[in-house]
């Protein structure tokens, strides 16, 4: 378990460390490790949750004690550290951009001395990495954000935000999958169903995964919504091969 940091986390979860920096390669290695452990099917072990640069393992301590199911888990997961991937799902967002759909479009181009057109270029340019899902139910934080676009936040958050919608807070971007409140820069919003609670698997989004936004027109986004509220809708989702380039990964 070499370059590996193996902690007990309360009295039913194991954190698995890979390091301390936010990198791809580190989220490489926990997209690995995560796949070692749907192969395994280990029966102790009831949930495992990805985070910046560690995994966490949820188990049943009624089944095994800590000393065990981490032995288990060194023992399955020994070789993560050498290990890495360079693919992985490439899902596309469809967006909408300002106007009602993202309000703040207007006050990030001026805060950068940019025309609208050119914040939606840039924002819409990079296949973002996602490293993890948190905050609310299949919310994406992304890697990847051009460094001409990190705003600043909302001094006072909004109280509601609307699913879908697409923001800037700081250095980053992501997508509200549900309405909540939320204090990032909307610029845009997307129709697509993001977290839907009576799937399988809610979450379209995963970390290890990544997305790409493409811009779409008032007109597409309406048609896409129809789909989405009569169950037609149909996510471009394709494997990804791709190399990095700065902190952004491009076509």
């Amino acid at each position: 378990m070499k370059d590996l940091d193996v902690q007990p986390l309360g009295d039913r979860a194991i954190r698995i460390g890979f390091g301390e920096e936010i990198t791809l390669q580190t989220q490489q290695k926990i997209a690995v490790a995560a796949k070692v452990l749907e192969e395994a099917n280990l029966d102790s072990v009831e949930h495992w949750i990805p985070g910046y640069t560690a995994l966490t393992v949820l188990y049943d301590p009624v089944i095994q004690s800590y000393s065990q199911i981490k032995d288990l888990l060194v023992e399955h997961l020994k070789d993560v550290p050498q290990t890495t991937i360079n693919y992985g799902r490439l899902i596309t967002i469809p967006v909408c951009y300002g106007g009602n759909y993202g309000p703040d479009l207007t006050y990030v181009a001026n805060y950068h001395q940019l025309t609208e057109r050119e914040v939606i270029d840039l924002h819409s340019e990079p296949i973002y990495p996602i490293y993890m899902i948190g905050f609310s139910p299949g919310f994406p934080y992304l890697g990847g954000l051009n460094e001409q676009l990190q705003t600043p936040r909302l001094e006072q958050p909004r109280e509601q935000v609307k699913a879908g919608s697409v923001g800037i807070g700081g250095k980053q971007t992501g997508i509200y999958p549900i309405q909540t409140p939320g204090g990032w820069q909307i610029i845009g919003r997307t129709p697509a169903p993001l977290f839907q609670k009576e799937k399988e698997r809610p979450s379209i989004l995963e970390a290890g995964s990544f997305l790409k936004f493409t811009p779409i027109g008032d007109g597409e986004f309406r048609r896409l919504a129809h789909l989405v509220a009569e169950n037609r809708f149909e996510w471009q989702i394709e494997h990804y091969h791709g190399k990095r380039d700065g902190e952004g990964f491009y076509c």
